[in-house]
């Protein structure tokens, strides 16, 4: 099955393709290196940071009221049992309030997916202190440390691919390979502060007043963002002719249905190089043009506007009814929905997909790194 948090990259050829983060800075100065490397740092472990702080404060509330807020003569288990609770809530407000930030339409479902992890994590715990020689030489306060740190990386696990599957967006920023000083400018305000890089190519097969699109750029894109993922999204026809140019410059590959080429082809060759490989709905096909091709997918992406390859247009509210659709069969097929097109941080709660493209709204506004954090965090109307 495909994980949710699998992120494939190229490396080298087109023939080796490995499941690690590619953060290539071969070339760079070393302070240039240094300061790229910490910022993906940040980045990249940004969640499981908050993840350890809150859970580590909430396991040292624990431990207070046991072994010193609540009455020495209550049993033991009583008092384990309240304190466990008080770090759940604990850890559960602080990771839905300021780490994952779950809008209000998810709290209630995220909550009992949250106790439900965390009662198994416990239970682990208590069973891990009784067997382990740590449970048996030391006291009640350093066992439960001890053995919540040892079990602690399945447990956020868990918590990620289930209580919080919801809540965090995976961004990617639209690029066109049209001129250079465009993307210099994109990379001027954003920097390596996003997910994935999403690369459209229009061609006038798809769009008849497309402008040229320039294929060397993808290569300059894939050079100056050098860990993200690269999806390149094909509004073409004949999209064999431009994909087969540039197999050594993206991880992932959108395409149309309705068009000249074979879909399953195209699959196929993706299947071939290693690469991830989705379709796309627009207003223009039906939900039953999709249907044969979701078992062989990675991604389903919605395109929410009606012309595409042109920024700034508003949500259909057919794209919103199609993108749940996709949503809902998701777990029956293990693609991953995309939403591209007229995302704001003012509707971005209204999606219901993981992964989010968004250029105007990020690149034009005043913070893009702050746009682009409330892209993922559910908007302007996530939890407050």
């Amino acid at each position: 099955m495909k994980s949710s948090f699998d992120v494939n990259s190229a490396t080298g050829s087109s023939e080796t393709h490995n499941a690690s983060v590619r953060l290539d800075t071969a070339g760079m100065p070393l302070g240039t290196r240094i300061l790229r490397t910490g910022r993906w740092i940040v980045w990249r472990y940004r969640f499981l940071a908050g993840f350890v702080l809150f859970g580590f404060l909430s396991i040292a509330l624990e431990v207070c009221l046991v072994e010193g807020l609540l009455p020495r003569s209550w049993p033991i288990v009583m008092r384990s049992l309240l304190g466990f609770i008080a770090g759940l809530l604990f850890a559960f407000y602080m990771n839905a309030r300021f780490n994952f930030r779950v809008p209000r339409e998810y709290f209630f479902r995220t909550f009992l997916l949250f106790v439900v992890v965390s009662v198994l994590s416990y239970a682990a715990n208590l069973a891990a202190a009784s067997f382990a020689p740590i449970g048996q030489l030391a006291g009640y306060p350093l066992s439960r440390f001890v053995t919540a740190g040892c079990l602690f990386l399945i447990a956020y696990n868990l918590h990620r691919r289930f209580t919080f599957r919801q809540t965090t967006r995976n961004i990617g920023l639209a690029l066109y390979p049209h001129r250079k000083e465009e993307l210099d400018y994109a990379y001027h305000r954003v920097g390596d502060q996003l997910d994935h890089v999403h690369i459209d190519i229009v061609d006038s097969t798809f769009c008849p007043d497309a402008a040229p699109v320039d294929l060397s750029l993808v290569g300059d894109i894939r050079r100056m963002w050098t860990w993200q993922p690269v999806c390149l999204h094909v509004m073409s026809r004949q999209p064999l002719r431009w994909i087969e140019c540039c197999w050594n410059d993206f991880d992932w590959l959108l395409v149309h249905t309705d068009i000249e080429d074979d879909v399953l082809a195209i699959i196929a060759r993706c299947r071939e190089h290693g690469r991830k490989i989705g379709v796309v709905w627009h207003h223009t096909v039906t939900f039953a043009d999709l249907m044969p091709f979701l078992p062989h997918v990675d991604f389903v992406m919605v395109l929410g506007i009606e012309q595409p390859g042109h920024s700034g247009q508003t949500i259909m509210p057919e794209a919103i009814r199609m993108a749940q659709t996709f949503w809902d069969l998701a777990p029956r097929y293990t693609y991953e929905v995309i939403f591209d097109g007229g995302i704001t941080t003012d509707n971005v709660h209204r999606v219901p997909a993981r992964y989010i493209v968004s250029s105007s709204s990020v690149l034009r506004a005043e913070n893009p790194i702050v746009s682009a954090l409330t892209l993922m965090a559910g908007g302007e109307n996530g939890a407050r």
